[in-house]
Parts: C-alpha cells; structure tokens; sequence
C-alpha cells in the first residue's frame, strides 16, 4: 500500500484498559488506525518493531511511567510525535513533558473535538516536516536550482535570483501555476540565507479554515474559545527564527490579512485571548498560483499587505514556456524511481520522447513527475508511450484525455471494475478542469463543484492532483 493511501496509525498508551478503548473508538471514528501498549515497556517494545505516526501516552503509568517513555523516545531518536495525557492540574509533570519534547498535552477530562483536532493537527505537521527534511535532503550542497528543475534560460535566471536574494531579510513572493515548484524553491532560499539552521514551517493557506486562521497563525490562550483547553503556539511562533511559508497566500481571509501586516510590520504578536506581547523574529516568503496585483484590483486582497511582502518576487513559468526543462526533469524523474522502486527502466524510446515533449504538461512539474514514476512502475525495460498515457490524461489525446474503457476490459477487469474506473477518470478530468479554471484555487473550486474542502482535498491527493 502506497504512503499516500495507508492510514496514520495512532498508539495509545494507558494502563486503565477502558480509557484505551474510548480512546481507541474515538480515534478510529476518524478514520485512524490504533494500537495500543497498557504501559511504557509495552510502547517502546512496540516502537522497536513498527513506529506509528503519533503515541499519545498516558503520565500516570506503572512499570515505565509518561515522563521516563517520553524519555526514551526522544533518547532513541524515533520520528513520531508524542502527545501526553494529564489529570488535572499537574502542572509540573505536563512542564517537564514539554521541556522533555511533547508536541502537546491534553488534559483529562477531554471533549472528544479536542482529542481529534490536536492529534490530526500533530500528525499534519510531522508530515510537513518529514517532507521539509526530505527536501533538505535533495537541496543539500546543490550550489544553483538548475540542477533541481532544469538548464533552462529562465531556470538560470530563477536560480541567481534565488541565490541573491536568499542572503538577505527581504520578504519574497514566488509566482507561478500550480505545480510549477514554488515550495521548492522557497526551500533552496531557506537553505542558503543566514537562517538555514531555523526553522522552515510550511503553512497552506487553503487547509485552513476561515474562522481559525488567526488562532492557527498568531496561537492561543485557554479559554479563547470553545475547546481551548490549553494554550497553543501558532505557526509563528513556530517559525521563530526562521522563515514562514505561506502557501497559496492570495486564500488568507481579508480579515486576518488586516493583523497579519500588524505582525509583519511590528515583529510582536497577540494570542486570541491573551494581552501579552511576544515578539518574534520570521522573514516571510510566500506563494500564490494568481497573479496578486489582479487580487488587489478586485478588492480581494489588501494593498498594503501586498506592497509589504512584494519586497522581492519570483516567477515560475509554466513546464510549457520551458520546453527545454521538459526531458532534463524526465531524466531525473527515472533515475529517482528506479532507486526508489529497485528498478532498472533503461531510458525511453524514440516514440516516448516525442510524447513527452509534444504534451502540454497543464499540471506542470508535478503532473509530469507523476507520470514519469507511473511509467517506471509499468515498464519492463524501456518506456514506451503506452506506459506514459495509459488511463491519464494527456493535452494531445484525441479522446479528450479520457481514458478508453476499452483499455480496462483488456486487462481482464470485471465491469464493476471497469465502470467505477472510467467513473474515477471523468472525476479526475472534471476536478483538474476546475481547479485550472480558479487557478488552483482549492476553496473556489469546492464552491464550484459544491462539496466540502475536505471532500475536495481528499479525492486530489487520491488522483495526485497536489
């Protein structure tokens, strides 16, 4: 089972066995897989031989209890967050755990809106991590962007940008379709500024709904509103040090983009809630898919925040404008799949190329990064076209990008399968259609196909449309 498709696993550790089922229930109601440990020996024997993706680990606990698990885990180095559960008012054991490395604490009783939110948002943000580090790792000692998205003219002239601007404080604005590799080279920016050895926090602006950006962005006190049970950093605090991305920044709210500048310009924040002054110290670099002098024009999007930010930008342009990127990126797609998969796919042939370079890659970097890892799973030896376009989308199809049911019924598919197949394409087609005519924008697009965000997101990352 692909990562994309395997359930985050949670596991729970207590010693009272009815907490370990109502939390159990709880937890898999959202759609986590859970396991769990009646005490820390039992945890850390399980992490031994399968990590999960989050432990929420009980403080009061014999044979091994929170604090001396907590200890363990971080000592072992193992990568997953830990969330503690506390009675009420142990206040010095909650401190300690903090101090010892717990993403967070909840605190029993608990609302089980709470439990949820903090575990999804613990586990969201370890993925975010995790892809920084993988990041950082395909940045490490490359002196120039060419060679991570291509030898064009304009990749040359991105890169020395980049370079240039990276050694210094200026707030930047990476323009460019979806998919062009705005995230990348914000990445590239933070590896070579003086804050390379701080924080890089992603923050996608879209993810975030409109009533919680404030409290997610500048954090909370207890009690700020319903389900603050403690108090919680926002991504600023976060990022402290270091830099802020903000993904799709046009999505932010007018009315958290008014407190936004205040932040900027003031370098000090308010929790919601609080009336305490902390100050921080973030260099912003921010990206959006639509042109934001047009979003200033039509009033959706504050002038002066814009002017503020726009100290330096960038833009990407399309796979399409770059047609010389287009088989360098191929290359490199392949070799990165044939390590990653054990495979020996030997190049392409003759007929292939000619695909690759007559498509107009409308998804851009991303959509021919995916094509490429799917014709490596397909291909024996050397990639054929076949392998490419089978049951994708492509701009030169004459079918109109649809695939052929024809091809399903060849693989000795039933017709169940191959209706809900065909059914996934004209899903896939619709949504890709949508969200180039909002221009990316995730949120415009729900309202257009009239589903929820989470429905949108969900069936995007299931057809890698992110």
């Amino acid at each position: 089972m692909s990562e994309e498709n395997r359930k985050k696993t949670v596991l729970v550790v207590d010693d009272e066995e009815d907490m370990r089922w109502l939390l159990a229930n709880i937890i898999e109601s959202e759609g986590f897989a859970v396991d769990q440990a009646a005490n820390g020996q039992a945890a850390i024997d399980h992490l031994h031989n399968n990590v999960p993706d989050l432990v929420l680990l009980d403080i009061k606990m014999p044979v091994l209890d929170g604090i001396q698990t907590l200890q363990k885990i971080k000592q072992s180095h193992y990568p997953v967050p830990v969330i503690m559960l506390t009675a009420y008012g142990d206040i010095r054991s909650t401190v300690q755990a903090m101090k010892l490395g717990a993403y967070d604490y909840l605190t029993k009783p608990f609302e089980n809106k709470t439990i949820l939110f903090t575990i999804k948002r613990a586990v969201d943000y370890h993925s975010l991590q995790m892809e920084v580090e993988n990041l950082r790792k395909q940045i490490h000692d490359q002196t120039s962007l060419v060679n991570l998205m291509g030898n064009s003219q304009q990749i040359q002239q991105i890169s020395y940008q980049a370079n240039q601007v990276a050694k210094t404080n200026f707030s930047v604005i990476i323009q460019g379709d979806t998919g062009t590799g705005k995230e990348l080279v914000a990445h590239f920016i933070h590896s070579k500024s003086l804050r390379k050895d701080k924080p890089f926090v992603p923050v996608d602006c879209t993810a975030i709904p409109e009533s919680l950006f404030e409290s997610e962005l500048f954090g909370y006190e207890r009690g700020a509103f319903t389900g603050a049970n403690q108090a919680k950093a926002g991504y600023f605090e976060m990022a402290n040090g270091g830099t802020l991305f903000l993904d799709e920044l046009a999505n932010i709210p007018l009315g958290a983009q008014k407190k936004l500048l205040r932040v900027i310009q003031e370098r000090c924040l308010y929790h919601l809630g609080g009336n305490r002054p902390i100050e921080v110290d973030v260099r912003i670099v921010a990206a959006s898919n639509m042109p934001l002098d047009d979003e200033v024009t039509q009033g959706n999007f504050r002038r002066d925040l814009f002017h503020r930010l726009n100290e330096f930008t960038i833009y990407l342009p399309p796979l399409r404008e770059r047609k010389e990127d287009i088989f360098f990126l191929a290359k490199k797609f392949l070799d990165e799949t044939n390590s990653e998969l054990g495979k020996k796919v030997n190049g392409f042939t003759p007929a292939a190329i000619n695909k690759i370079l007559e498509n107009d890659w409308r998804g851009n970097v991303r959509e021919l990064r995916n094509t490429i890892r799917r014709a490596v799973l397909l291909s024996p030896d050397m990639i054929e076209p076949q392998h490419l376009f089978q049951n994708q989308t492509s701009g030169n199809n004459n079918s109109g990008g649809m695939a052929d049911p024809l091809l399903f019924s060849q693989t000795g598919a039933s017709l169940h399968e191959i209706a809900q197949r065909t059914t996934e394409e004209v899903e896939k087609k619709v949504i890709e259609n949508t969200l180039q005519s909002t221009k990316g924008n995730k949120v415009k697009a729900a309202k257009l196909l009239q589903v929820d965000y989470k429905t949108l997101y969900r069936k995007m990352k299931r057809y890698q449309l992110m």
